[in-house]
């Protein structure tokens, strides 16, 4: 729904109307206030607003609509959820520009917030990244507390998003010390944060911490309600237990997959990461086997979750050394990846398609892959990330026997290193 001026709506309805600015006037209005009034130098008085409209033949509620309450109806559109993705980025990114401009920024607070969510749950981490800044200047003037919640939890998702944990924890503390303050630790919003927080721990490799946060969320676990949230801390104790060679990984494996097995997405997902666990801790066996499973529920589908997991599979049998299983697979995966014109998915199969040629001594075909996938890869890696990637570039075109691209990618790490 476009946004108008009052004097932008009546110079519309004048022109359709096809009459004069001397015709609208008539003996009522003088030529010169109402071409201020068009030009919005001054504001029209009740009276002189509806005779305007009488005479326009247009509703006089929405003559007087500002450009506040727009956005306001705007904001209601957008929270129908009828409108097609592209629409709902333009409506979105359009009432922003409104918001901020007039300075109503308790709008803008919001829909830069849906703006965010929005891009979130299309993984387009790119375009998240570009907002995080504009997210802060409107937060900073809307810092109230209900607000910084909500921005703290947006940061605390974005940071665990680029791998970047510490910030992340960092959130998570400042969330989890304000549901205390307002006496929520038995909140749904805390049991999440905390949970969210022990994977950011695991992540880093402070398994203890990790476990024993998740742990006594397992022990509150009873008034939890998502079903889906039960499934994945059991799943991600059940990872902690692998990692922590408990005896008990078995049991939460089980109840894992009981909660999770009616989606067959996050049933792929998990088993997928409890294959690699195993993997890491020596037990190739049970490894190997987990992550087959996750593979073959991942062929069921097309969506980007079961490409996502079809990767992640193909990831783990290339890191582990079952490289007949990534060979077979990683066409396919690269194949569905393309088609899915998700950037995240496509460069991380160009990826590993360039890893396993170069395993294959193919350095030739893999430079295409590998490039390919470095120039999706470095519009949103972290630092750690690029350095391991500028050094991966580097062996690359050594083995081709191409220095001086090798010493490109050498000096691009050896300067990331030093910053």
């Amino acid at each position: 729904m476009e946004i108008l001026s009052t004097g932008d709506k009546i110079r519309r309805a004048r022109i359709y109307e096809g009459i004069t600015l001397k015709e609208l006037c008539g003996d009522k209005i003088s030529i010169s206030k109402m071409s201020c009034i068009e030009n919005g130098k001054i504001k029209a008085d009740e009276n002189t607003l509806r005779y305007i409209a009488e005479k326009l033949k247009v509703n006089y509620d929405y003559l007087v609509q500002d450009i506040r309450g727009q956005i306001e109806e705007n904001i209601k559109v957008i929270d129908k959820g009828n409108l097609p993705k592209e629409e709902l980025y333009d409506l979105i990114k359009y009432i922003l520009d409104y918001s901020v401009k007039y300075e109503y920024y308790d709008l803008a607070f919001i829909i830069i917030h849906k703006l965010f969510l929005l891009f979130k749950n299309n993984n387009n981490l790119e375009f998240m990244q570009l907002i995080i800044s504009q997210y802060y200047e409107i937060y900073i003037k809307n810092e109230i507390r209900e607000n910084t919640l909500i921005y703290y939890k947006d940061m605390a998702t974005f940071f665990m998003t680029i791998k970047e944990y510490y910030e992340a924890i960092n959130y998570y503390d400042k969330i989890l010390e304000m549901l205390k303050e307002d006496n929520l630790s038995d909140s749904d919003d805390y049991i999440r944060a905390s949970f969210n927080q022990g994977i950011c721990y695991m992540e880093i490799g402070e398994i203890e911490k990790s476990y024993s946060l998740v742990g006594n969320i397992i022990n509150k676990i009873e008034y939890i309600e998502d079903i889906i949230l039960k499934g994945l801390i059991y799943h991600i104790f059940a990872c902690l237990s692998i990692l922590s060679y408990s005896i008990n990984t078995e049991k939460y494996i089980k109840l894992s997959y009981e909660y999770l097995e009616s989606d067959r997405s996050y049933l792929s997902k998990i088993k997928s990461r409890i294959g690699r666990y195993y993997y890491q801790v020596g037990n190739a066996e049970n490894g190997k086997q987990e992550t087959l499973d996750a593979m073959k529920i991942s062929c069921e589908g097309e969506s980007n979750e079961y490409i996502d997991v079809l990767i992640d599979c193909v990831e783990t049998f290339y890191t582990y050394k079952e490289y007949e299983i990534a060979d077979e697979m990683i066409d396919k995966a690269l194949n569905l990846s393309i088609c899915s014109e998700d950037t995240s998915l496509i460069e991380r199969a160009y990826y590993l398609k360039g890893m396993i040629l170069q395993r294959q001594g193919l350095y030739r075909q893999a430079e295409t892959y590998m490039n390919i996938s470095t120039d999706y890869f470095l519009k949103s890696a972290n630092d750690e990330d690029t350095y391991k990637r500028y050094t991966e570039m580097a062996e690359l075109y050594y083995n081709i026997g191409e220095p001086r691209e090798a010493i490109k990618y050498f000096t691009l790490a050896m300067n990331l290193e030093k910053n």
